[in-house]
């Protein structure tokens, strides 16, 4: 309080080490931020008895909320307490993936603030655990158009704007970094080739911590990792790749982090994801629609790869910057 600062309450899963990049770009933004993140993707029951207890609750009670209070009566310990020590109420609080906290902490969060904002960066469906916790909210946005219903707010993803050392460019090199779904790995080795062919080193990056899906699918242009890449890593090979790769996630359609990134940083984008085409920043010389199954995508790609970029209108492009966003969220 007596730092002047504006304060923020910010809860989100600890993945990607993403919650300490933005509470580091919300106190570059000016504020006192109160980070009540915590690891929820390391859960694992008990026992039978305790997954018996979670289906019992789901199907029967309608209850989609218990396995996440399992979760966060493992994990979370300390929330409650950093909740309640809160002085007053701070001027905002943003809970991104609100789904991994029970109905009581969002209630706790809803009384320590003036604004309570959800920002839901992932298909509701596929959480739906959030359902039950959208009535405390004062603002609640989504970032697949699929979710789209009354009192909801359509948004998207964004670049970080915040000051970045120059990085020596790899020439000739593709990025792209993801979890293993099956329905994509197909598309994944297609491109990695396609990009071979064209004289592109591809640097792709999958998730899985899974033998036998490592070794199912080797291939000499696509990496296996055993350990999620974190954000920060993950930008390095951004800033340094030519082109970034985005393949669409079969369980929502909204653009990723890719997407923005490649506008931000200026980096020419190939991606699968055909909703693109709508936005504002879209151009053909900047980003590569792809379709897998068109023959005549290889001597297009070859065609995209060696045009030259245009420029995005600045103001375009400061629309999708963090600051931009941040601002729009919780003022607009």
């Amino acid at each position: 309080m007596a730092s002047g600062k504006k304060r923020i309450i910010l809860g989100l899963p600890k993945s990607f080490g993403m919650d300490q990049v933005l509470e580091k770009a919300l106190e570059e933004q000016g504020y006192e931020v109160i980070n009540i993140s915590y690891v929820d993707h390391a859960f694992r029951y008990k026992n039978i008895g305790e997954r018996l207890k979670n289906f019992i609750h789901k199907t029967f009670l309608g209850d989609k909320n218990y396995k996440n209070y399992l979760k966060f009566k493992r994990h979370g310990k300390g929330v409650e307490e950093k909740l309640r020590d809160i002085e007053g109420k701070t001027e905002y609080a943003l809970l991104i993936r609100a789904d991994i906290y029970p109905a009581n902490i969002v209630k706790l969060v809803k009384n320590k603030t003036q604004s309570l904002v959800a920002y839901q960066w992932d298909g509701m469906h596929r959480f739906p655990g959030i359902y039950s916790l959208e009535k405390y909210f004062d603002k609640f946005y989504i970032f697949d158009k699929v979710d789209m219903a009354p009192g909801r707010n359509l948004t998207g993803n964004f670049y970080f704007d915040r000051k970045i050392p120059n990085a020596v460019v790899d020439k000739k090199t593709a990025f792209f970094v993801g979890s293993y779904m099956r329905r994509r790995m197909n598309a994944i080795n297609h491109m990695a080739q396609l990009l071979k062919d064209c004289g592109i080193e591809p640097q792709f990056f999958i998730y899985s911590d899974d033998d036998s899906v490592v070794r199912s699918n080797e291939n000499e242009n696509v990496r296996f990792i055993r350990q999620h890449m974190d954000y920060n890593t993950a930008l390095e090979h951004v800033l340094r790749s030519d082109i970034v790769v985005d393949f669409l996630n079969d369980v929502h359609r909204g653009l990723s982090f890719r997407v923005f990134e490649a506008l931000g940083y200026g980096k020419k984008l190939i991606t699968n994801n055909k909703d693109v085409a709508e936005q504002d920043f879209y151009n053909p010389a900047n980003i590569f629609i792809w379709k897998e199954n068109s023959p005549a995508q290889l001597k297009e790609l070859r065609d995209f790869i060696d045009g030259e970029m245009q420029p995005v209108d600045e103001n375009i492009i400061r629309k999708y910057a963090f600051s931009s966003w941040i601002d729009s969220i919780l003022n607009g």
